[in-house]
């Protein structure tokens, strides 16, 4: 299952920003909202279901950044993860179910989009 969330994580989520709580709060919420929003309307129910029947989920994250720059896997993870807590809230399950199996940085195609690629795990 492929979700597509039309932004990318705000620079104030990244742990090496020096963000104030207030910024960072909003940019957090905004991006759990678009990313539950997907979920649910990328997505049919019986998808859903079939997807947390498993014992697990395993997902691959792709940012495709608005502009270039290379940046590192864990502070993507890290910017990343109010954007997993949507997916596992429109998904109706806890995140630690979810489980990271790539993490990957492009700037070569669409730009401005996060694309989550969820697999059902057995």
């Amino acid at each position: 299952m492929i979700i597509e969330i039309p932004m990318t994580p705000s620079h104030a989520l990244s742990p090496n920003a020096r963000t104030h709580w207030a910024p960072k709060a909003k940019a957090a919420s905004e991006l759990r909202d678009a990313a539950r929003a997907a979920v649910l309307s990328s997505t049919t129910a019986a998808e859903r279901a079939f997807l947390v029947a498993g014992s697990g989920i395993g997902y691959t994250v792709t940012v495709h950044w608005k502009r270039g720059g290379s940046r590192d896997e864990d502070n993507i993870l890290a910017r990343c993860k109010a954007a997993i807590d949507g997916i596992a809230d429109g998904l109706g399950i806890d995140d630690r179910r979810m489980h990271v199996r790539g993490v990957n940085s492009d700037t070569s195609t669409k730009r401005g989009v996060t694309v989550f690629t969820l697999t059902r795990e057995d």
